[in-house]
């Protein structure tokens, strides 16, 4: 599992009290680290100073997750306080993943202590030092594997595979593209030979064999239109619907709901936008090219063009990659044209994703 992969210089940034900690206990947390491949930043390898302040925080900026172990003594260390300060400030701020290990405390304490963290962080409590070690493993790659469809540009699927894990597509055909080039005779005998797995001719496109809806009727069968763009064009395919099982599952993309609605489906389900997180990840992707540093230089002023983009993963993507490599003045330039004349931009990024 490689900093790369995720975007970040370090898997794990470790703020830990070293006194309080039995060096048996960091050491296997090291080695168990590194067997793992998991790229960590243990922050006894710098030597304290007001000098290092800068670097250390670059560290923790550069980790995607941060694991503080809180100790007997971690809250009198002035240092521990201060990377606990930037560690919150990464997390609300640029959503960093946060994980808190109790050694030898009372999670009550440590809450006492600062209220913010009641709601914050998810607990480990300390047993022995083994099943720490190997919850502290289990929760960090979780986190580091929950996150890995973002390193492909994933962003927000998530969500769709929640709701379309059920539906396994075999093979999908762009309906509107295949009658535009072919017609729908050539469709329909492709369709149907596929499915009674014989070479199959159609006399009468629009009026299909009752053996042909017979044998088709008695199976079990998975279609996926893809691009249905007429509300004619699942009738003349099939004519109704209601001569299929009951158990057999037709899924039909299209941008118009109205195709949907006219041929009287059983469920819709409208692709969302994307969260102000999950847009604000994508243009990053596109934007940035994993340089965490710009990351943070560009915050305020990517914000206002994921706001822009509204969610439209297209157009977070264009918007992206034209502003990459580009100085801020470039982008305010950008962001004043799209305030401008924002139907006629916004009508651009639409029509692009169409």
């Amino acid at each position: 599992m490689s900093n790369n992969t995720l975007h970040s210089k370090y898997d794990v940034f470790v703020s830990f009290r070293g006194e309080d900690i039995r060096r048996g206990f960091l050491g296997h947390l090291v080695e168990i680290f590194s067997q793992t491949h998991i790229h960590a930043f243990f922050d006894d390898k710098l030597k304290r100073g007001d000098d290092i302040a800068h670097s250390l925080f670059q560290e923790i900026e550069g980790s995607f997750i941060s694991l503080i172990i809180f100790s007997e003594n971690y809250a009198s260390s002035r240092w521990c306080l201060e990377e606990l300060a930037k560690i919150i400030e990464c997390k609300e701020k640029y959503g960093q993943i946060v994980i808190p290990v109790f050694y030898g405390v009372d999670p009550e304490d440590v809450r006492h202590q600062k209220k913010s963290y009641e709601n914050a962080f998810a607990e480990l409590e300390k047993r022995n030092d083994a099943e720490l070690l190997e919850e502290i493993i289990h929760v960090v790659l979780k986190s580091l594997s929950e996150h890995l469809v973002y390193s492909k540009g994933l962003i927000g699927i998530d969500k769709s595979i929640a709701h379309l894990e059920s539906l396994l597509q075999k093979e999908s055909k762009k309906v509107s593209e295949e009658l535009g080039r072919h017609g729908m005779k050539p469709l329909q005998e492709n369709l149907f030979s596929t499915l009674l797995a014989e070479d199959v001719k159609i006399d009468t496109p629009n009026r299909l064999s009752s053996d042909i809806k017979r044998r088709i009727g008695q199976m079990k069968v998975l279609i996926v239109l893809d691009d249905v763009k007429d509300t004619d064009q699942l009738e003349m395919l099939f004519g109704t619907l209601d001569w299929f099982r009951s158990d057999s599952r037709i899924i039909v993309t299209t941008r118009d709901k109205q195709v949907l609605i006219a041929n009287q489906v059983d469920d819709i389900y409208e692709v969302g936008v994307l969260s102000s997180n999950e847009a604000l990840e994508l243009f990053n992707l596109n934007a940035f090219e994993r340089n965490n540093q710009l990351e943070m230089e560009y915050y305020e002023l990517s914000k206002k063009f994921v706001n822009y983009a509204r969610g439209i993963p297209l157009a977070l993507k264009i918007l992206g990659h034209l502003l990459r490599g580009k100085d801020k003045q470039v982008w305010e330039s950008m962001l004043d044209k799209l305030k401008r004349e924002p139907i006629k931009m916004f009508g651009v990024l639409r029509s692009n994703e169409e």
